[in-house]
């Protein structure tokens, strides 16, 4: 028999760190809101903080602060101030609720996962902030990370009081198996105690979970040139949009190497065209379709088509 759970697993987990603690929840609220603050009149003045720029129409001139009163208490604001024209931040003033919201969430997640430039671009997004360099929300998930890093390896002394419960004698209705399955979307419980590395991987995150196939995986390289501010994540998230409903025949896409304009030999600056600012990536991408094996052809069409997507140089050239 089957008995329909009663409480939302995946909301569930997303709140325990405002209930386990409000004072870090607290603080990465008040981290990440004041540095989404900070990129967005950056983009209002058209460059980034100190940068001499052409763009520039106007120039920063310090903060106003004010008490922002969320769920978990009460965080101070800063907000820039602009020395020609104002600077009023509508997604977060106006509209608080919604805002807040999308913030403890990806907070929450990035706490439980792991903190990730995707999961940050997200949230930017859903606040209705579109104006953000990939280099700014690649920096705020570096800034946002050191502040969980820091307090998870914080001595348990200055925290206060705890008490310690033995895991295996405590039981809280559906399981944390249970609870594990419904929050990833695992099919069956057996994955759980898997051995192979493409499962047991999936265990140490709460990302959703991703089919794995029996069938034998096919793999491409190719050579790229992109912009120095891309990372895997966002590359994943082109590919996958290039791709379209093929791009479930992709299980992974790795990088084995990174080389900087500076970087490259003179003949293969040459050869590739790359600019200042740019970098040429090797990229092995291995495909595996759930449903069948890819012929020789249909895989380097797979690779053409991930090339012609995200290559970024004047030269066309397939490796």
């Amino acid at each position: 028999m089957i008995v329909p759970h009663i409480v939302d697993p995946a909301g569930l987990l997303s709140e325990a760190p405002a209930d386990a603690s409000p004072d870090l929840m607290r603080s990465l609220l008040q981290t990440m809101i004041n540095a989404l603050l900070s990129a967005d009149a950056d983009a209002v003045v058209g460059a980034e903080w100190g940068q001499r720029s052409s763009d520039r129409v106007a120039q920063r001139n310090g903060y106003r602060h004010r008490d922002l009163d969320i769920r978990v208490g009460t965080i101070d604001v800063a907000i820039p101030k602009l020395r020609q024209g104002t600077y009023f931040p509508e997604w977060l003033l106006e509209r608080r609720k919604r805002a807040e919201s999308a913030l403890i969430t990806v907070v929450a997640d990035c706490y439980l996962a792991g903190v990730s430039t995707r999961r940050m671009d997200k949230l930017v997004k859903t606040l209705g902030i579109h104006s953000l360099s990939k280099s700014q929300v690649s920096r705020m998930a570096a800034d946002l990370d050191e502040h969980v890093e820091q307090f998870r390896h914080r001595p348990l002394g200055d925290a206060g009081p705890f008490t310690f419960v033995a895991a295996d004698a405590l039981t809280i209705g559906m399981g944390l198996e249970r609870a594990l399955m419904l929050r990833k979307g695992i099919p069956d419980i057996r994955y759980l105690r898997a051995e192979d590395p493409r499962i047991a991987s999936q265990m140490l995150t709460l990302d959703p979970w991703q089919h794995v196939s029996p069938l034998p995986a096919t793999r491409r390289d190719i050579s790229v040139v992109l912009d120095a501010a891309e990372d895997e994540e966002t590359l994943g998230d082109r590919i996958r949009t290039a791709l379209g409903d093929e791009a479930d025949v992709i299980e992974s896409v790795e990088m084995l190497g990174r080389t900087a304009h500076e970087d490259l030999p003179d003949a293969a600056r040459a050869r590739l065209g790359t600019q200042e600012g740019q970098v040429n990536l090797l990229l092995r991408i291995v495909l595996r379709p759930i449903d069948r094996t890819l012929t020789s052809d249909q895989a380097n069409g797979i690779r053409n088509a991930i090339y012609r997507a995200v290559h970024e140089g004047p030269v066309m050239e397939l490796v």
